[in-house]
Parts: structure tokens; sequence; C-alpha cells
């Protein structure tokens, strides 16, 4: 497989990765020809090669990523500190522009000034260093006669000499002899000086630190003293430094030594395994770190090629060697017994190349093993293992993030920051992979069960929205760390700024998104949780509220904090008390780095009372009855106070809860409705807390039964030891009397009404009820006041609506435990009767009447403030309970009301414009000639023929009617009945006129649709009735006077009003035959009006006059009915409402 440059980027891609100078460096390298070698590897985007510097050889690899570059070379052995060279380089520059001619041949300057190095070194010292010699001999080599000429140019001759001897094969007396330097510059001889006897040269095998050993191993000279094996006072020979003349075999030992030393610059599997034969059979090897007793020849041991699974699923390539032995890649394998201190040969068929090459393949991933099988069959030398094949699946992750608030830790420049981590179930993204969220071709995560590999594919969707989210809080990304990518304030603040920021606006946002979130210890701030603690304080009728926390045993004020939220979050705050919002926490700063957190949706009612009552300072002034406002936060707050204030709130509080039905007692002859028990059960609850109220009640729900049954509950419970004293109008005596006989016949009576009452006052305190009126109260308030009551009751409490009344003042003579008042009305005329009662029930509750029309009703009468009178409603509802009919009567289901407007067209509108026409002509005429009030019959037969001709025409005994056919409600109903039908539906059609409905009945007919009848010619009502409950039929033709009322016919889901009769009392009792107690579907109701006729214009006057509707619709012949020429005029004017804009309903008819 080849690989050529990828076309999308250069060498100069990679330039960022290197120092500038080694750039420079490298480019000159490259065009001097000293890249040797370049072979790439494409399955890993790698290219191997060797550079050559001067005499020395360097291997160098590079992986060609722009995401991740990464380099090596064999020079970091001397420059560890460099990561990248100029060699990386040259062969970079090699790979992607090749030289297209030959280097140039010769010296070049760098080989120049090495030689100049050499040269100056060897006069100076006396000696050639070790490194000099093999460096001269490489450059000899590669270009003698070059060298030579520049040697001999130089003085240096004898350098020449040496090398040229070297080279026919003369051999060296001796190491000393070569080394030889040439005659000083003033003709005196450096001479070396020789080493103690006790001294010996041995051998230090460094093998590096990396394994296997794919490097060649380093052999060092060392001069040493030997004890038992043991190498004491070891020192490194550094020829030409060192002061110690070798022995001969010492000589040819070193010289060999060095020799291979120098080749293998050049070729790095140079033979290396006959020198270490020869040092183990001597005894001269030692291994670095131990030197107190040489390596020693061992057997040969079996190695063994082969791939090793990690964690993660991938497969490294490794040798390894039976009995263990860490191993040495030469020109063949070796191994080295560090624990026994033996080293040897390995058997293998794989030579030191094959297996350098093998070593170096990179992790191989299990997506990626077909591709490294190609590889390894290109491959040279002996057959070499193949990575096994692993499962894979892939998988599509979802992420969960945790965010953990952390501080930098620097004493007082503590700076709060945010750790997120992104997890796909046990696994966790790189941190540095949540930092580059934008790039494309992300890596799947991966796990890795020792057979199988799950690659886990990333949602990057939901993993770049929540990165954005972050930014989107004002956080930017500041580095990477352990657990996560750190995020801070992108523009920290000093203080707590920063902390009330990711405290109250962040985590909130991040937690809302369903992040887990915790805090570190290392974090700036905290975060408390404490209850709030609230003091109601007695206040010249009037409550103060104070609202607190208790932080390190301080009391610390929350009301300027909740005020501040308030004015900054008013949209919210009006979203929270209208319930649209989920539960919403907040953090205030209560002290230094401490926030208390509270839950603000459990705290809407003290907040509604902070944004409504609030006039500043650091309290706040509510009315003595507005402490039940605040019933609804009692899981959030602690309540303090005055005994007396804090037992209104509590009492308060408790009527504030909703009741449950109450067991009805044992004497009661009735069956209380559900409402009514409930209603009962809160007159209870009011005698429990100490409580008055007013049963409000709409007329007819029942409130006398309600009272009755809940007097007898106290009798029963012993608790009725003074009479209960029931005020009210004198028309209600008979009623009151006659109730508490037929339903609580064990309550004894007392009635104070009449001439006869003076006789009776001495058995008040022998019954358990007195009954009086509130004439009698005030005249006998003296008698009255000489007896306490168990309870008070008014009935028809607006009597008392004054409180400067004869009944209120001879009221505040009277004394009771309880009271209670029973109105269905409690504001007739204004705020102020409302007031009056409550001054009755609890005087001091409301404020003074002054005040209270200050606060209360002055916005409310004269300004219409719905906020405030939305407030008085709040306040006074704990002591009030008002039902509505509408409220009560909960099992009936939704009435859809539709009126339909059709137009008439054609024939019809013609007919019914000119009876129109003709008819205001003929009236006109009348009216002049015997007056409006004489002429109601000719008026009203008038208005019935009109009404007829937009029903159908044919109900119109005129010759021309007859020739009319079509009728546009008629149309209506044909197009429009059958799809109700097949919808299953049942349907009522009403009309007041009876020959309608047999037109009607005729249609049905053709249609083929069974139907009944109902009119007054109806024979067997019941058996009409029958049919259509039992379903026998679908629709029931119903004439107004026959069957409008009376009838129970909830089968029926659908109503239609052919034509209006505008009474609405009688249209609805005609809508209620179906919407009734026991109608268990949706009912709608279908009202047909044609425009711009008689039928649209009635339905403007029947609001403003009642009886005129009753008496037109109903087609009587209109009794007392007052016409005025206005209404006539506009119930016979021509075109629509619309048009009109008003002005034709005030022209008098005799105008027209």
């Amino acid at each position: 497989m080849t690989w050529s440059p990828p076309p999308d980027f250069g060498a100069r891609t990679f330039q960022i990765h290197f120092h500038p100078q080694d750039w420079q460096g490298g480019q000159v390298l490259q065009k001097e020809g000293d890249v040797l070698s370049c072979k790439p590897l494409p399955a890993a985007r790698t290219i191997t090669g060797v550079v050559r510097e001067v005499v020395e050889e360097f291997r160098v690899g590079l992986t060609l990523n722009p995401a991740q570059f990464r380099g090596s070379c064999t020079c970091w052995q001397k420059s560890p500190e460099y990561r990248t060279c100029k060699h990386m380089v040259a062969l970079l520059f090699h790979w992607f522009s090749p030289l297209t001619q030959a280097p140039p041949s010769g010296l070049v300057p760098a080989d120049e000034a090495y030689l100049k190095t050499i040269g100056l070194s060897w006069e100076k010292s006396g000696l050639l260093h070790e490194a000099h010699q093999v460096k001269l001999q490489v450059l000899w080599k590669r270009n003698p006669v070059e060298v030579r000429t520049y040697l001999e140019s130089q003085g240096w001759g004898k350098l020449w000499a040496l090398l040229e001897a070297g080279a026919a094969g003369t051999p060296r007396s001796s190491l000393r002899s070569s080394l030889l330097p040439p005659p000083a510059r003033d003709g005196a001889e450096v001479r070396p000086q020789t080493a103690p006897a006790e001294r010996q040269l041995v051998f230090v095998l460094d093998l590096g630190q990396q394994e296997p050993f794919l490097a060649p191993p380093r052999l060092e000279p060392f001069l040493g003293a030997l004890q038992q094996g043991m190498l004491l006072q070891p020192q490194r020979l550094v020829p030409g430094r060192t002061h110690y003349l070798p022995l001969e075999e010492e000589g040819r030992l070193l010289r060999e030594v060095l020799d291979v030393k120098g080749d293998q610059h050049l070729h790095p599997r140079t033979p290396l395994g006959g020198v270490l034969d020869r040092l183990l059979k001597k005894g001269l090897l030692y291994l670095k770190g131990h030197l107190d007793r040489p390596l020693q020849a061992g057997e040969e041991r079996q190695g063994q090629v082969g791939w090793a699974l990690d964690a993660r699923g991938n497969q490294h390539p490794h040798f390894q060697v039976a009995p263990a032995a860490q191993v040495l890649l030469l020109d063949q394998a070796w191994y080295v017994d560090t624990g026994n201190f033996r080293a040897g040969r390995v058997l293998t068929s794989h030579p030191g190349s094959q297996l350098q090459s093998f070593l170096t393949v990179p992790p191989v991933a299990p997506e990626r093993v077909q591709e490294v099988l190609r590889v390894l069959q290109g491959m040279d030398g002996s057959p070499l293992p193949c990575p096994r094949q692993v499962e894979v699946q892939w998988v599509k992750g979802t992420p969960t993030f945790n965010a953990v608030l952390v501080g930098t830790g620097l004493g007082n420049h503590n700076i709060p920051q945010l750790s997120l981590r992104v997890d796909y179930g046990a696994l966790m993204v790189p941190p540095v992979d949540v930092l580059y969220l934008a790039r494309n071709g992300v890596p799947p995560l991966r796990h890795f069960d020792g057979q199988r590999l799950m690659l886990v594919e990333r949602d990057m969707t939901v993993e770049k929205q929540a990165f954005a989210c972050l930014q989107a809080q004002g956080l930017s990304p500041l580095s990477t760390g352990d657990t996560g990518m750190v995020f801070q304030h992108a523009s920290p603040a000093k203080g707590d700024a920063d902390l009330g920021h990711l405290l109250t606006r962040v985590v909130p946002v991040l937690k809302a998104r369903g992040w887990e979130v915790t805090v570190d210890r290392s974090f700036p701030g905290e975060v408390i949780q404490r209850p709030l603690q609230c003091t109601l304080r007695e206040d010249g009728g009037w409550f103060s509220l104070e609202l607190g926390v208790e932080v390190a045993g301080k009391t610390v004020s929350l009301l300027p904090l909740l005020l501040t939220w308030i004015r900054n979050h008013p949209d919210l705050l009006k979203e929270m008390l209208e319930g649209k919002v989920e539960p919403q926490m907040e953090c205030f700063l209560v002290g230094e780095g401490r926030f208390l957190e509270v839950e603000l949706t459990r705290i809407l009612s003290l907040l509604r009372v902070l944004v409504e009552y609030h006039q500043g300072g650091e309290t706040v002034r509510l009315p003595r009855m507005g402490a039940g406002l605040l019933s609804g936060d009692t899981g959030e707050v602690q309540w303090k106070g005055s005994s007396q204030a804090f037992q209104l709130f509590r009492n308060l509080q408790r009527l504030s809860e909703p009741v449950t039905p109450i067991e009805a007692p044992q004497g009661l002859q009735a069956e209380l409705r559900p409402y009514q028990s409930e209603g009962v059960s809160w007159l209870q609850r009011l005698m429990e807390t100490g409580m008055n109220g007013i049963l409000a009640d709409d007329m007819g729900l029942g409130k006398t039964l309600q009272t009755l049954t809940h007097i007898l509950i106290e009798k029963e419970q012993g608790r009725l030891s003074r009479p209960v004293l029931i005020v009210a109008p004198t028309s209600l005596m008979p009623n009151w009397k006659a109730e508490a006989e037929k339903f609580t016949p064990s309550l004894k009576t007392l009635t104070l009404h009449g001439a006869a009452r003076h006789r009776r006052r001495g058995d008040i305190l022998n019954v358990d009820v007195v009954f009086t009126t509130y004439g009698v109260l005030v005249k006998d308030q003296v008698s009255l006041a000489r007896h306490p009551y168990h309870l008070i009751v008014l009935d028809e409490a607006q009597h008392i609506k004054n409180p400067r009344g004869q009944a209120s003042q001879a009221l505040r003579h009277l004394q009771s435990q309880h009271r209670l008042c029973l109105t269905g009305t409690p504001i007739e005329n204004h705020l102020g009767e409302l007031w009056s009662l409550f001054h009755f029930l609890m005087p001091g509750l409301l404020p003074a009447e002054g005040e209270f029309r200050q606060l209360y009703r002055d916005p409310i009468e004269k300004d219409l403030d719905p906020l405030c009178q939305d407030r008085l409603s709040r306040m006074v509802r704990p002591l009030m309970l008002r039902r509505t009919k509408g409220e009560v009567a909960r099992d009936l289901p939704p009435k859809t009301e539709i009126t339909i407007k059709l137009e008439l067209g054609g024939e019809q509108r013609d007919l019914y414009e000119t009876l129109r026409v003709a008819t205001q002509q003929q009236l006109q005429e009348e009216i002049k000639k015997r007056g409006l009030a004489s002429s109601q019959i000719h008026v009203l037969t008038a208005l019935l023929k009109l009404r007829q001709v937009c029903c159908h025409p044919g109900l119109v005994r005129l010759e021309e009617a007859s020739k009319v056919r079509r009728s546009v409600k008629l149309e209506w109903f044909k197009d429009t009945l059958p799809g109700m039908l097949e919808e299953g539906r049942t349907v009522l059609v009403f009309s007041q006129f009876t020959s309608l409905l047999a037109v009607l009945g005729q249609e049905l007919d053709r249609l083929g649709v069974e139907h009944a009848v109902l009119t007054g010619q109806t024979v067997d009502r019941a058996e009409q009735v029958r049919r259509f409950q039992s379903g026998e039929v679908q629709v029931f033709l119903i004439s107004l006077k026959a069957g409008g009322v009376g009838l129970n016919l909830t089968a029926a889901d659908t109503v239609i009003h052919f034509d209006p009769w505008w009474n609405p009392a009688a249209e609805n009792q005609a809508t209620d035959r179906a919407y009734r107690i026991g109608q268990d579907k949706p009912v709608f109701v279908y009202k047909l009006v044609t425009e711009g006729t008689i039928e649209e214009r009635i339905l403007v006057l029947q609001e403003k006059k009642a009886r005129l509707s009753r008496s037109v619709l109903q087609g009587g012949n209109g009794g007392d009915l007052h016409l005025s020429e206005v209404d006539v005029g506009m119930l016979l004017a021509g075109g629509s409402l619309e048009e009109e804009n008003g002005n034709g309903v005030g022209i008098p008819f005799s105008s027209l």
C-alpha cells in the first residue's frame, strides 16, 4: 500500500511545533541531501527515516496529523529538553518535497567545520577524542581525497597518515601509539601519564529506559579496582581526558567497543553480539546500577512474538522471553536477566530488524485490525503473528452532565469556578474533548469488556447545547483538569458577585436542565438552608411583620433582600403568583460567602403581602385580618409574636384550609347535599377557632338548613349551654320556625314576635333557639341584653349595613360567644356594608372605618382598582363562605350555545320585504287614525306574520306566500340534521308554531328519519317521551307551550331553537329539558336567526324591554304591553342593524 503526501496540507502546516532555528536548520539538512531514507506507514499516517548530521545519523519518526502532531528522534538522548528538532524538519520537507537533483558532492561547510574542530582538539590535548576518532574515520570513508587535502592544508598531515595506515590494514601496536599527538607548536612533546597498576578496565552496559530496548544499548568503559567481582571506585574512562595507558589486550577490547559504538551511529543493528560474548567470558561486563557483580553468560532462552490486549481493546505488539527477562534487540535478540545477573541470546526465527519493525507498530484499535494485517503481510522476514479479531458494537449514547462548583484555592483570591464532566454511562468524555466540541470527527468513547469492544457515539448536538448553556450564563472555558473542563466567569468580579451569580443564576438553570450539581469543599461559597422567621406584633390595631433568618447566632433581616428581588423580577413574580412556573429556587447573600437558599414558590403569600403592604422600613404593617393572607407559607416559615397575634394567625390559617363534609347529627331529619355538609363543617370550624364569619351562599342553597344543623351539632356535643338568638326579617319568621320543626325537631325554639312576646321572655333560658325580628331587636334591646347567648345569627344580615343604624346599635349591647351572618348579598351598594358586617362579627379585625375607606373603598369604588379588589377579597375569604348555584352544580356537564345566523335570499327575501313595506304603511295609517295604544293588536299581528315568513313562507296565509317554496331555515335543517344523526346525536327541536313542526315532520318522513312529536294535540305525551328517552327515535319535535316545561329529556345532547321566542327565561326552560341533573353528556344549543329581519331586531330589543319579548314571541294579545313609536319603527325598519349604525333605532314610527 502506498501513501502520498495529503493535498490538503503541507510541511508548513506543522511549523508552529518547531523552534525557528530548528525550522531553518532542518531545511538546510534536507537541501544538502542528508535525509538518507524515508519510509511511510500509511496505517498510522506515520513516516520514518534516517537523517545525517555531519557524521552522526539519527532515526526519525513523524505522525502527520494537524490536530495531534507527534514526532520522535534519537537525538533526544542528547537533548531531552527539546521535544522537536531539525532532523524532524528535514524529514518533513523531504516527504512533502523530495530533492529533484543530486545533492552536492565533496565536503560541505559543516564537514570542514567539524574537521577543524577535530584538528584543534588534537593539537591542544595531545589526544584524539574517542568520538573524534570515529567521526574522522566516517568523513574519510565518505570523501578520502577531500579530507586529505583539507588536513594537509591545515598542517595536520599526521592525522591523515594514521587514517590511511588504518585503511591499509597496518596493525596497531597499541591504542597509545595511535593516539600520540603531533609535535607541539614550540617543539615540545606532550606525554600522557600512566594509570596506577591497581586499576582495571571494565565495561558497563546501559540498557536505557525503554522496554523493550529498541535503541542500541550503550557500552561505556570504566576504570576501577576489582575485589571479589565488585567494582570499587568506578570512574568512567573518557579517551583523551582520562589518564590511563591500557594493556595490549585491554586496548584491543577498547578499540573493538569503540568501533562498534561508532558503527552503531550509522547502522543501529551493527553486530554487537560478538563483543558481548567476549566481555561475558572475561567477566568484564557489568550492568549499570549494579556494579557489585559482573554479568555472566547464560543459556539460550526461547522468545515468543505476540499481541497483548489492554483495557480499551487495543492490541500491542510484544516480544517475551521464557524464563522472563529484559530483551535487547541487536542484530539478533538478546536477553538480560537482571535478577540472576545473566545475559544471553534469544532463540527466535525473527531477526532483530524485523522485531524492531514489529514492536514499533502503534497500538491496534479493533476497528483497524484489517488495516494492520495488510501492513504485517508486507513486512520482510518470517511470518509474524496477527492481532485477533475483536467484536465491535456501535451504540448511540446519551450524555449526562455533572457540574461541580470548585475554588482555585488561592487564599484571599479563591476564585469560584465550575468543573464540567460529561459522562456516557460509566464512560467519561476526556476534558480536552469537551473543550473542542465544535470540531468534526470526534472519536467515539470506548469500552472493552475483554471480549467485545463497545464504541459509544457521542451526541454532539446535546453536548454543544450544554456548552452553549454555560456560555449563555457568562462562563468561559479556562482549562482542563483531571475531573473535567473548568469554566470561570468571563469577567471575574470582586467580592461575592461571582458566587452569587453561580449560586443564584447558573445553578438553578443547570438543575432545571437535569444536570447533577455538587459543591466541592474548595468552593469559597456556602449554601445554607434555614427556615424563615416571621414575627407578628400588635401595632395599634394593626400587625407589624418582621422577616429574618438566623445565621451564625445572629438574625439577618431578609426584608430588603426580598424587596430587591421583587423589584428586579416583576414578570417572574407575576407568573409565580398565577401558578404558571415550576418551583423557583433563589439564593440570597446573608453573610460573607454565605447564601440562603429559599424556595420562593413556597412563600408566595408572604411575597404578595410584601408587594401589597410594604410602605418602607424594616417592617410591614397590615390589617389584623390580613394575617390570614400569610396562611399559605407554613412549610418554609417559623412564626413568632405575641400570643394574641399568633393565635389569630393560626385561626385564620386553619380557616383557609379546605373543609371536608361532616357527619350529620343524629337528630337531623334531612339529607345534606355535599356542599351543605361542607358548609356545616366550615361553621363548626368557626366555632373551634373562636372566629365569626359570613355564610354568603346564593339564595336557595340552604343557608337555613345548614345553620340549624350547625346548632343541632352544638347541642348534641354538649356545647349549647346558652340559647342561640336568630334575628331575621318578619317575613322569614314562619319559614325559620317551620324548617326547625321539620328538620331539627329536637331543638326547643321560642319566637319573640308580636304582642305576645312579652309573656314569653321568661322562657329564653329554657330553650335552645330564640327567633326574633330586627324590629323587636330594636324595641326590646334592653330585655334581650339581659341574657348572654351561645350564638347570635343574623339572617339577611344586610339589614345592619348601616353601622350607625338602630339595629347595628342594638346588637352592640348583646353578649355572645359566637356570631354568624347569613346573606346572599353581603354587598348591595358599597363596601361600607361589608365593613359594617365585620364590625358586628369581630370589631377591630378590619381597619377603622376611615382607614378602610382610604385603603379599600375609594380605590375599588372610585378608581375601579382590580388589584385592590383582589386584595380585599383574599383578606376576607377565610371568614366568608360563598357558593353560587353554578359552583355547586358540579354534576352538570358543560353547555355550548351557538347562534346560527342565516340570510334570506331570492323569493323569500322579496316576500319579506313586500310584507314589511305593506305592513309599515298600514300601521302608519292605523296609528295616525286610532293612536298607538289602540293599535296594539294590529302591531302584534303584523310582527307575527313577519316572523312566520322568516321561519317558512308557507306559514303565512297569503296567496303571494303560497307561491314561495324556499325556506333558508328548512334548508339548513335538511343539510345539518343528517350529519348530526350520523354522529350519534339525539336532537330536540323547539318551535312555537305547530304548523312549522308539521312541515318539519313531513321533511323528516322524506328523509326516512323516525321522530316523536309533542304538541297541544298529542294524546299520549308519556309514550312520545318514552320513545325518545329509550333511544327508539333520535329526533323530538316539541311545541313551546306543550313541552317547554315539566319534561325530563336528558337523552338529548342537542337542542335546536328553530324560531326565537325572546323571553330568555322561557328559552332556558326549554333548553333545560336536556341540560339538567342526570345529564351525562355535553349539550349543544343551536339558535336559528335570520339576518336583517325582525328576529335580529327583537334580539336587541329583548334586553331593554322584557315585556315586549314575552308578549310578541308568545303570540299573546299584548295585555298591558306598551310599545313606543320608536320601538315599532325599529322593529319594522329595513336593512341590517350594522348598516343603520344606531340611527334607525331612535326614529319615531310616524316619521318613517
